[in-house]
């Protein structure tokens, strides 16, 4: 730790406070090799990578990876992004941020081809009367306010539930399922189910059930 503080003393003299900080995690390192080594250990113990649940309309992702895999990914998003039309919005960050968020999309999907792309299945619920199935019904709270903010009314919208990923106003359906091979079931309403007295439940009544007592499987 003396080594590491007289570096740091050096340090303050010829150079700005930013470049130290900048600076410092290498020294700290350089100071205690075993130490290094051994920190090094633990984290790659708990690489991981992880997206949350939609919230406000998008996830988040965050983890811990490789450093060569984490600057691979960071090159490969800006390649992409930089072969994206700009999307200039002087009131929310950097044009390249947005560009490499929309080039998250673009690399998945083209990880293994688009023709081989694993398959899973995601459920999404829409009630029978959300608005947004109906473009002439436009009665919404929001959709009043923008009408009297800018005149032009907007268009009335539900909410779709992902299912196990969270809520998304059902206008976003279109561009959220783009893409995708989407199966559309029946409204199902559990109150008219007919009675079966099969041994078995039938198919369609077991998952008229779940939907109406939802619980955390």
């Amino acid at each position: 730790m003396a080594e590491l503080d007289k570096t740091v003393a050096n340090g303050l003299s010829m150079m700005p406070l930013p470049r130290i900080m900048a600076a410092l995690p290498g020294w700290i390192t350089a100071a205690d090799e075993d130490l290094a080594r051994k920190r090094a250990a633990a984290q790659r113990q708990s690489r991981k990578v992880q997206v949350s649940r939609i919230e406000d309309g998008h996830v988040t992702i965050w983890g811990k990876v490789d450093p060569a895999d984490g600057i691979a990914f960071d090159r490969a998003l800006t390649g992409i992004a930089k072969t994206l039309p700009t999307q200039p919005d002087p009131l929310f960050g950097s044009d390249l941020d947005r560009r490499r968020a929309a080039a998250v999309g673009i690399l998945a999907r083209q990880a293994f081809g688009q023709d081989a792309l694993p398959s899973h299945t995601l459920v999404v619920h829409i009630n029978a009367d959300d608005p947004a199935l109906s473009p002439a019904i436009s009665t919404s709270e929001n959709a009043r306010a923008a009408t009297e903010n800018t005149g032009t009314p907007a268009p009335a919208t539900g909410v779709a539930r992902v299912e196990g990923w969270g809520p998304l106003l059902t206008e976003r359906l279109p561009q959220f399922l783009a893409e995708s091979n989407v199966i559309v079931k029946p409204i199902l309403d559990p109150g008219q189910l007919q009675a079966s007295d099969c041994y078995e439940t039938p198919d369609r009544m077991r998952f008229a059930i779940e939907q109406r007592n939802r619980v955390q499987r």
